[in-house]
């Protein structure tokens, strides 16, 4: 049987959204539907929170493709294409905030993609692959 996430008006997305476990709860994480600011939500096994919590604040954390989950070291990563440009970004969640400020993983005009990346975690590595944005 279907779960519909979406309720209220919100959980809605435009671009495809990342799924990971993370102590023992299913997390969601995707772009708005009508902007570029990144959102979560998590299944405890019977429901969805009732209202989505927005990871963009300060006018950073925002994409406008589809992000990337994956459970590495006991926290949750969140890896996405920078909203303006084709920069490569992560933040952590520790199980109770994200970090303030996030991390670019773009150096040198190097590491940087058109589209959404992945993540997978395969002890002892974090792995991120993307295609690159020629």
């Amino acid at each position: 049987q279907d779960i519909k996430i979406s309720k209220g008006g919100h959980t809605k997305t435009s671009e495809g959204p990342a799924l990971a476990v993370y102590e023992d709860k299913l997390y969601t994480a995707y772009k708005a539907s009508s902007s570029n600011d990144l959102w979560y939500n998590v299944f405890d096994g019977t429901e969805w929170l009732e209202q989505d919590i927005k990871i963009s604040k300060g006018g950073h954390t925002k994409t406008n493709k589809g992000p990337a989950l994956a459970v590495y070291d006991g926290k949750l990563y969140l890896a996405y294409k920078a909203g303006s440009s084709n920069d490569l970004w992560y933040n952590v969640f520790d199980g109770t905030e994200w970090l303030e400020q996030d991390i670019k993983i773009t150096k040198d005009s190097r590491v940087r993609t058109g589209r959404g990346p992945a993540l997978a975690a395969i002890f002892p590595y974090l792995v991120m692959v993307y295609r690159d944005d020629s």
